[in-house]
């Protein structure tokens, strides 16, 4: 598998997305087929362990995967300033353009874990397109909820009063009032209208984005979404052979 680092220009802002696009060996951009685009969490970026277990996954099918860096994650150009749910969905969109302008024979599909998933569920709400397969892991369907307890925790009053708050793993990020000020306005359950067909896999034991969310959902949208529940795994899936088994169910679902 090759791995080319490539930065697309923002339409909307002054900066470049830095992503990585894995691509087979041997073939060319015209005789790939399938693209995926994978999105990664809040405060993770496109070095994703998980997204380039599934690149290699789907490797042997010939499929290509892009990843990208939103605002203030891993690579990219932008502090804190520039995360904004509005603004992660915006790089999503140029990232999906630079695919159909560079792979003008490929099917695009999505692949997104935890705060990744809101970003798709946000584009696809003002978007008519029908994406070939779309999968998410562990996702944040009600990511107020996420980042109220399991991220400002007991930190909710400061934020609120300071308008800030440095939160990170890898690399610290400064986020803003107005990107909390986004969550609360969407609702993907009760108020929300679903053109695609999503495969969901999510532990029953994730304390940091319920299950409980992902079957509501599942249940809002019985003849659009299927859950897979791993039983016992958390968000992360860190007990031995849960990624494994959550690459090869995302790996069937897309190739078949």
């Amino acid at each position: 598998m090759i791995r080319l680092e490539i930065n697309i220009n923002s339409s909307k802002n002054n900066y470049k997305i830095s992503c990585y696009e894995f691509l087979p060996e041997n073939v060319d951009n015209v005789d790939i087929k399938n693209v995926i685009i994978a999105c990664h969490g809040f405060c993770g970026d496109k070095d994703s362990s998980v997204i380039l277990k599934l690149a290699n996954s789907l490797e042997k099918y010939n499929y290509c995967v892009i990843t990208l860096d939103f605002p203030g994650h891993g690579k990219s150009e932008t502090d804190g300033e520039y995360f904004t749910l509005e603004n992660c969905v915006n790089d999503l969109n140029d990232v999906e353009k630079y695919v159909m302008d560079n792979f003008k024979n490929a099917q695009i599909g999505l692949f997104a874990s935890s705060y990744g998933a809101n970003v798709v569920l946000e584009k696809l709400r003002n978007s008519n397109n029908v994406y070939n397969k779309i999968v998410f892991r562990c996702p944040a369907i009600n990511m107020q909820k996420t980042f109220e307890d399991s991220i400002l925790k007991e930190n909710k009053d400061i934020f609120i009063k300071q308008g800030e708050l440095l939160v990170g793993f890898r690399r610290m990020l400064n986020v803003k009032l107005k990107f909390y000020d986004e969550l609360k306005k969407n609702d993907y359950i009760n108020n929300y209208n679903l053109k695609n067909n999503i495969l969901i896999i999510h532990g029953t034991e994730d304390d940091m984005a319920p299950i409980k969310y992902s079957i509501q959902f599942e249940n809002k949208f019985k003849d659009k979404v299927k859950l897979v529940k791993i039983e016992g795994a958390d968000h992360r899936f860190k007990k031995p052979g849960e990624i494994e088994k959550v690459i090869q169910i995302a790996t069937d679902y897309i190739v078949n």
